[in-house]
């Protein structure tokens, strides 16, 4: 268990940027997932962390010892790939001893023959099988350790796969999208065996993912990869309610933040849906609002914005519904609310929208957070001011 200190990490592939000055810090025993779309170069800085590729600048930390200058193997971390890489012709057994072999036996002593009558091996090999005996127990794959991988589920091979890290007893763990293969039903078993083994184990684990799901679900903290940079970092529910970037507002939640754009009335601040007030005051700069699917109430009609319900989705527990506004026909708003509450919401019918503004949120046209707070009515105008 160690910290991991990553420090203005840049790394360039011909003229394309791949990372642009990166900084996190990972406290010893922490779960923080690297998330972000494809080609943000998560998948890179995990690689330049594992010494699997040199970065053009910065500098990485483990243990407080600077490992820059030292190879893969001397960096003590454990790497599960996406593609679990398990030997086809070795049990599982064996799999999982492979790199305590390597290790703890010479070359003569890995001998497949004579190598086990050779002074040490036997002391040697006797720790090697406890140790994955006591990790097979673990990950409860005691029971496959004499087959192959072709005889495992993908559930059971990505624990084979986690086995050889284990037995490893390395400073952190280094996981590159180890449930993408898998399938639906697997990935929920496996993010719960994930997390419950990180809290076993108390361990340093980075993770990278393009996932949300698994990254909310799973990490103590989320880092927010665009375009080669960290753009923000967070426990997954300042992350969700706090997005400091419109571009962490959208990739995070599902469905998607709805975004609606807004004027911003000269000196009262009052903004302004299609002329109608939002109960919010934003800054100036303030473009648009962001609203969560789940601060959206739909009725068929009390509401601030009028508008035509266009799709509707019964999942059972819940319902998900969109409306295309009438005064803003480019915007598509999202609401999510409990199964069978409320009225019916057929396609093609009239409904209100409004918002929970204590939940609204306000971007400038970079993109940026910007301060929105809930407004009261003015006594004079009716419009809403700041409170206080």
């Amino acid at each position: 268990m160690a910290e991991v200190k990553i420090r203005n990490v840049s790394k360039r592939f011909g003229d394309t940027s791949v990372l642009e000055n990166a900084s996190l810090t990972i406290a010893k025993g922490e779960f923080v997932s690297l998330i972000g779309p494809s080609g943000c170069g998560k998948s890179t800085l995990l690689r330049i962390i594992s010494g699997l590729e040199l970065q053009d600048a910065g500098q990485i930390t483990i243990a407080d010892r600077v490992v820059d200058d030292l190879r893969p193997s001397a960096r003590n971390l454990a790497m599960v790939f996406q593609s679990y890489a398990l030997y086809p012709h070795l049990n599982v057994a064996s799999n999982i001893a492979m790199p305590l072999r390597m290790q703890r036996l010479n070359s003569f002593q890995r001998l497949p023959v004579i190598g086990r009558f050779l002074p040490g091996s036997s002391a040697a090999n006797d720790g090697i099988a406890r140790q994955v005996r006591d990790a097979a127990e673990m990950l409860d794959i005691s029971h496959l350790l004499e087959r192959k991988p072709g005889q495992l589920s993908g559930g059971q091979r990505q624990r084979v796969a986690v086995g050889r890290a284990l037995v490893c007893n390395p400073a952190a763990f280094l996981l590159d999208e180890p449930l993408s293969n898998l399938d639906a039903k697997l990935r929920v078993h496996m993010r719960t065996e994930i997390a419950q083994l990180h809290r076993r184990l108390q361990a340093t684990f980075i993770y990278v993912t393009h996932d949300q799901v698994e990254a909310m679900t799973m990490s103590d903290r989320i880092a927010v990869m665009m375009d080669g940079n960290i753009i923000q970092t967070g426990t997954p529910d300042e992350v969700y309610d706090n997005p400091t970037d419109i571009r962490v507002a959208e990739f995070i939640g599902s469905p998607k933040i709805n975004l609606i754009p807004v004027d911003v009335e000269p000196g009262r601040g009052v903004a302004l849906l299609a002329g109608a007030d939002s109960g919010v005051v934003a800054e100036a700069t303030a473009v648009c609002l962001g609203v969560r699917p789940e601060a959206v109430t739909i009725s068929p009609d009390n509401g601030l914005l009028a508008g035509t319900v266009e799709h509707a989705e019964n999942l059972g527990s819940e319902e998900y519904v969109q409306v295309r506004l009438h005064a803003l026909p480019d915007t598509l708003i999202t609401s999510r609310a409990s199964h069978g509450t409320g009225w019916t919401r057929r396609v093609g019918s009239t409904a209100h929208v409004s918002f929970d503004r204590d939940r609204i949120l306000a971007f400038d046209g970079a993109g940026k957070r910007v301060a929105c707070q809930p407004g009261v009515p003015h006594p004079a105008s009716g419009k809403a001011v700041a409170h206080g």
